[in-house]
């Protein structure tokens, strides 16, 4: 079992509020495991968002990429916007 560390925690009163909250909807057993869940779920996220980062950066760096023109991109995907456009107003 992981061992658990102190920590003190002053939130702003509307912060707060929404723990509160939670804990009385009965989504959360108390602050502590409403606190804890918070800061899992935002590790979670920050891996995330530096597992796609590494991948984008592994794409850019890839030779395909730069074969792409986002310009031509850009100008075909208005292109065909424009034309569901008119189909839809015909």
């Amino acid at each position: 079992m992981e061992t658990l560390k102190a920590l003190t925690l002053r939130l702003p009163a509307a912060l707060e509020r929404f723990v509160a909250d939670q804990v009385e909807q009965g989504a959360f057993r108390n602050r502590k495991a409403a606190i804890v869940a918070a800061v899992a779920s935002e590790k979670q996220r920050a891996e995330q968002r530096a597992w796609l980062k590494e991948e984008l950066q592994k794409g850019l760096a890839s030779p395909i990429a730069a074969t792409f023109d986002m310009e031509k991109i850009i100008r075909r995907g208005r292109a065909r916007q424009t034309a569901r456009k008119r189909r839809r107003s015909a």
